[in-house]
């Protein structure tokens, strides 16, 4: 199965942007959405760890540096806060820093500035992406031990001068969002090389709270990780280009990955749709927050939708696969494969789950020609 890594000669910056455009940025202390709210700060830098306090203070205070006792009581200020609201803790940690006092030219004066990073919040500057880079290399080892079975090259630390592959950057942002997003069947799908299956997993099961928002992130993580082994065929993708797509540069390798499970594996035990028409219900009926589908929403305020989904619905990008094979397998009066009738087994226990799919088709008593392919 394909699974070829693209190096990325630019992998730092082009991580470090995925995730600050995938999380956002604040500047200044606020809680996060979790059930249990912790301080945070930046993307997610929780400041309810004593030593993520310090690592954030030797940025934002680097002239005068706080000593190991002011970064205590200010780790103690943040923790101490009983009521959890933005205002309350922004205003305690303020209260703190005012009793820090210096002299200079006989006068008493604030030591500390704020606890907050400069500049603005939708810009990510060379100070807010070191410290970014020191959280990433937080979890770097923990990442690196769940896919340990999977041919990504793996690197213990990130520098200025690492040249990682663009998936391992997605894999990293999704990580950085939460460990649970690199679960079971993307470890396996890793370890099997299954390109398709990874950016399935990305694509359209890692929502588990149906927001429009996170499918927005999803969409644009698994277009940097690319559906294609070919990386032209894959910057088409993430510009909405597909009139550029080269189906000469899609190996038959690639689309048996994919029509080995398409049309014929169901996506669990407990969703009994295989992986195509949880793809469709996905995109087409499935309720995002609470009341929308993609389709409905696509079709008024699309709100980054145009950006990283419209126009790559999932037919559009599926069919460059089936016109591919039937390139080479529509013969005589059969012009093309349509994308639910290509069917590829590898196994013996594919044909089982072959019979099961044609006993589910609706087929009418009209001829309808399927290709099917054994290897």
């Amino acid at each position: 199965m394909p699974l070829t890594e693209r190096v990325d000669n630019n992998f730092l910056n082009n991580l470090t942007n995925l995730i600050y455009e995938s999380e956002g940025w604040k500047n200044e202390l606020y809680y996060d959405n979790a059930s249990i709210k912790k301080a945070t700060i930046g993307i997610g830098f929780n400041v309810e760890v004593k030593e993520n306090v310090k690592r954030v203070c030797e940025q934002i205070y680097a002239n005068p540096k706080m000593s190991e006792e002011e970064v205590q009581g200010l780790y103690n200020t943040i923790i101490n806060v009983r009521d959890k609201t933005n205002e309350n803790l922004q205003n305690a940690v303020e209260n703190y820093l005012k009793t820090i006092m210096i002299q200079k030219n006989g006068l008493k004066i604030r030591k500390f500035h704020s606890f907050k990073f400069g500049g603005n919040n939708g810009k990510l500057t060379d100070t807010k992406r070191d410290v970014l880079l020191i959280f990433i290399n937080d979890r770097i080892i923990n990442l690196n031990n769940k896919i340990k079975d999977s041919k990504i090259t793996r690197f213990n630390t990130i520098t200025h001068e690492t040249n990682g592959s663009k998936e391992y950057s997605v894999l990293i942002s999704l990580f950085y969002n939460s460990p649970a997003l690199i679960g079971n069947n993307t470890v396996s799908a890793l370890k099997n090389s299954s390109r398709f299956r990874v950016w399935y997993e990305i694509r359209y099961n890692s929502n588990g709270n149906k927001s429009i928002g996170i499918a927005i992130r999803r969409f644009r993580e698994s277009n940097e990780f690319g559906l294609f082994e070919n990386d032209d065929n894959n910057e088409k993708i993430k510009i909405n280009k597909l009139s550029g797509i080269d189906i000469n540069k899609i190996s038959y390798e690639e689309c048996f990955d994919i029509f080995s499970v398409l049309n014929t594996k169901n996506v669990s035990r407990k969703n009994s749709n295989n992986f195509l028409e949880n793809i469709i219900y996905y995109e087409t009926q499935e309720k995002m927050d609470s009341n929308i589908t993609i389709q409905t929403y696509n079709g008024g305020n699309k709100r980054g939708l145009d950006e990283v989904y419209s126009g790559r619905e999932y037919n559009n990008i599926f069919k460059f696969f089936a016109d591919k094979l039937s390139q080479t397998f529509a013969k005589g009066t059969i012009s093309e494969y349509a994308l639910s009738n290509i069917y590829v087994l590898k196994e013996i226990k594919d044909c089982e789950n072959l019979n099961i799919a044609l006993a589910k088709r609706n087929d009418s008593k009209d001829l309808t020609p399927l290709l099917i392919i054994c290897l």
